[in-house]
């Protein structure tokens, strides 16, 4: 498929998960007879289950983070680099974990950042 202005701006967006069933939909055949409704409902849907996806990585990842944080009295810096198989995606996750257990700092979604912190000594 060629590059199309709706996948760039759903990337743009960080609708990840839209722009992935973007580009299925748009190479199977059968989606040919969706309907404008039927198409906006699976973008949607995927979505969703995207963002629910990211939802529990990221309160397992900073949830562990923090318990091996005050258990250990350490700073603990998290940097996930997003990506995808073909059943499964890797949402991406930066942040800095206190010793205390609490976050000091982190990129605020999935989408490349650049997280720079200042660690008091």
């Amino acid at each position: 498929m060629l590059k199309h202005p709706t996948l760039d701006q759903l990337n743009a967006l960080g609708l990840h998960g839209m722009a992935k069933a973007f580009v299925e939909l748009a190479a199977n055949g059968q989606a040919d007879g969706l309907g404008h409704h039927e198409w906006l409902g699976l973008l949607l849907d995927r979505e969703a289950s995207w963002r629910q996806g990211f939802s529990w990585w990221e309160g397992c990842s900073l949830g562990d983070a923090g318990r091996h944080a005050r258990r250990l009295g350490l700073w603990i810096a998290l940097a996930g680099q997003a990506g995808s198989a073909a059943d499964e995606d890797f949402p991406g996750l930066a942040a800095l974990v206190r010793p205390d257990g609490t976050v000091a700092a982190r990129l605020p979604d999935w989408r490349p950042g650049v997280l720079t912190v200042d660690i008091p000594l």
